[in-house]
């Protein structure tokens, strides 16, 4: 005897699949310096809704977005068969019935025909609706693409022509030694009163620490050509009360998809030049070669970096600087300063949240081996830890992490800790290309206690902080966005609730014959289906009864969805409006149901089947299935852009 959960568990696919591999050409920068690496906060996800998304073509249709020719025909035959509208005679009916068959008819013509498929994938509707000048011959989908690009390009250049990329960053590093290192009385005070030592002055400056070092910088990028930028950086350092700034001008020019180099000037007390080219030989090898040269009387500083992606995750590095050369009389004069050379060899490995990485470098004046790993870890905060051993600096050993505020703010914090430098508390701020970074200098000595306490303590603050004051704060502006939102697309929602009713009402009669049959079968009947914003499932208590009480459930279960399906029964208007959590979705579920297996697509939100509509734009919606199947009670929950493949052991109660 076949088994009946055999066909349901083969549509689930496995794990689902996922692509995976990160980009080989990379310069050194981990995830925790990438501002554009994103850490997937549920509730910055929802802020970033600015209006009703559009109706997904794959979600109506009930198909993958992978889906075959023949399953998109599949799918629109069905559909096609219970919206036609010659199969009603009421003229409300009729016309509801005609919209619903025009939105599954626009959405197999687009999905039906490779050019325009590919085109709503990549760029959504309102590019399938442009007119693209195909001539006498169609287009590739590779020429379809650029001719939609230099479009959009064209757009972009008109509305924002004047605009340019700016980042800018400041540090102020302090020295908050005197307040954690201890003096000699005698360094601290210098006079007595009544017998008591006291400071001969006292200022506000007492209580704060010593500015060392402040660094100012700032860039700006703006395109000379189409495939060439220009890009100004400046910095400012005062160290101890001296001062110092240079100016970097860089030309970077892209020669084809492989090779690119840039030209840099640095205009400052001492000038000098650099050069950077880079050659793509493969989509898994690279190299880069850069130089710097501060005088025509010797050979550039070189480095050469050869890289390799060895597995679908790793990418191998070796670099190599020869330091100082001499070639024939063009060089150093002194033998003594020729080398310094090093070569260094290293490996990154990426997975999902996860990076770990290796490098190990050997050379004339130093040597050193580091070992970093960063992650996500609960909370949505980005951590990294790192040790470095080197022959001059002996062990230092770093931790940091970093948490986004809102969509474009991240703050983040970390402690160093070494045998040579002591330990440095750091703070950051990063804002729309602009950072902030203040290093506090604790100690010049290795004092792991106040390395704990350095980074405890700023933790626990900033976590409470979070908890009470930021979190809060989001909450609030995000429930009023969403309002906002809400209120400015009420028709729309309004329409599409009204349209899912429709259908639900035109889908019912058939929906109930199918039920008979399953009922008849011994099939696939679903009881009750609920999406939206759930609340605790009322079937956990089930696993505590006897299985005459389950047949017993089953029974009066049965009863309600026969209810359901009579025209008395149904659901007006005012009454969908008035639930704004979650919505019945039974006879839309149980018009999926074909022979006994029930297959929902998954990768778009479930508000685009036909009998859904979004009951709570902005919050994070569930899906929740109570079936039952062979005489026996099944329930699924799934996200709302999981599929759904039914019946499953796994769903038994």
């Amino acid at each position: 005897m076949a088994d009946p959960y055999t066909s349901a568990g083969a549509a689930n696919g496995g794990n689902g699949g996922f692509r995976t591999g990160g980009d080989p050409f990379f310069e050194h920068r981990t995830l925790l310096e990438d501002d554009d690496w994103a850490d997937s906060d549920p509730a910055l996800d929802r802020a970033r809704i600015d209006s009703v998304p559009a109706l997904d073509f794959y979600g109506i249709l009930n198909v993958e977005r992978k889906a075959s020719e023949d399953e998109i025909k599949n799918s629109y035959k069905r559909l096609c068969v219970t919206f036609h509208p010659d199969k009603y005679i009421d003229d409300d009916e009729k016309l509801a019935a005609q919209k619903k068959f025009q939105l599954v008819q626009r959405a197999y013509d687009v999905l039906s025909d490779p050019n325009r498929r590919h085109i709503y994938d990549l760029y959504g509707e309102t590019a399938v609706d442009q007119a693209w000048d195909l001539g006498p011959r169609l287009k590739s989908q590779e020429e379809i693409r650029e001719e939609y690009e230099r479009r959009a390009r064209i757009k972009r250049e008109m509305d924002a022509q004047n605009l340019v990329k700016s980042r800018g960053e400041i540090s102020l590093e302090l020295d908050a030694t005197r307040f954690f290192v201890k003096r000699p009385k005698a360094a601290r005070f210098r006079g007595a009163r009544l017998g008591l030592p006291v400071a001969d002055s006292f200022s506000i400056a007492d209580l704060l620490p010593d500015l060392r070092r402040a660094i100012v910088t700032h860039s700006w990028e703006s395109k000379l050509a189409h495939n060439t930028d220009l890009v100004l950086n400046g910095t400012v350092v005062a160290h101890n009360g001296v001062g110092a700034g240079n100016v970097f001008a860089t030309v970077r020019h892209v020669v084809s998809e492989r090779l690119w180099g840039e030209v840099t000037a640095v205009v400052s007390q001492k000038p000098s030049a650099q050069f950077k080219l880079v050659r793509n030989f493969s989509s898994d090898s690279f190299m880069t070669v850069a130089g710097s040269s501060s005088s025509i009387y010797c050979p550039p500083d070189l480095k050469l970096v050869v890289g390799r992606r060895v597995t679908a995750n790793s990418t191998g590095y070796l670099t190599y600087s020869p330091g100082l050369f001499r070639i024939g009389s063009w060089g150093p004069d002194d033998p003594r300063d020729i080398g310094n050379s090093s070569c260094a060899l290293g490996i990154v490995h990426s997975v999902q949240k996860r990076q770990w990485s290796c490098d190990i470098e050997a050379g004339i004046l130093e040597s050193h081996i580091t070992v970093a790993h960063t992650r996500v870890v609960p909370g949505h905060i980005r951590a990294r830890f790192e040790v470095t051993t080197s022959t001059s600096g002996g062990i230092r050993i770093s931790v940091s992490g970093d948490r986004r505020v809102d969509r474009n703010t991240r703050v983040g914090m970390g402690v160093t800790c070494g045998a040579i430098g002591g330990v440095t508390l750091r703070f950051r701020v990063s804002r729309l290309g602009q950072k902030f970074t203040l290093p506090l200098f604790l100690s010049p000595d290795l004092d792991f206690w106040l390395a704990v306490f350095a980074f405890t303590v700023p933790l626990v603050s900033g976590m409470a902080i979070d908890r009470f004051l930021v979190e809060p704060w989001r909450q609030q502006r995000l429930a009023a966005s969403i309002e906002q939102v809400r209120r400015e697309n009420a028709d729309i929602l309004l329409e599409r609730m009204h349209d899912a009713l429709q259908a639900i009402e035109l889908m019912r009669e058939s929906v109930a014959r199918r039920v008979e049959i399953e009922e008849s079968r011994n099939g696939l009947v679903v009881i009750q289906a609920l999406y939206g914003k759930l609340p605790p499932s009322e079937l956990t208590a089930v696993r505590a009864l006897s299985p005459q009480g389950i047949k017993d459930m089953a029974a009066a279960i049965r009863k309600q969805i026969k209810s359901v399906l009579t025209p008395g029964s149904r659901t007006t208007l005012d009454q969908a409006a008035a639930s704004v959590d979650y919505i019945d979705v039974t006879i839309a579920i149980q018009s999926f149901v074909q022979s006994g297996q029930l297959h929902i697509s998954g990768s778009h939100s479930k508000s685009n089947l036909i009998g859904f509509w979004d009951p709570c734009l902005g919050e994070r919606k569930r899906l929740r299935i109570t079936y039952q199947f062979q005489g026996r009670i099944h329930q699924v929950e799934v996200d709302d852009k999981a599929p759904v493949a039914a019946p499953l052991r796994a769903h038994l109660v």
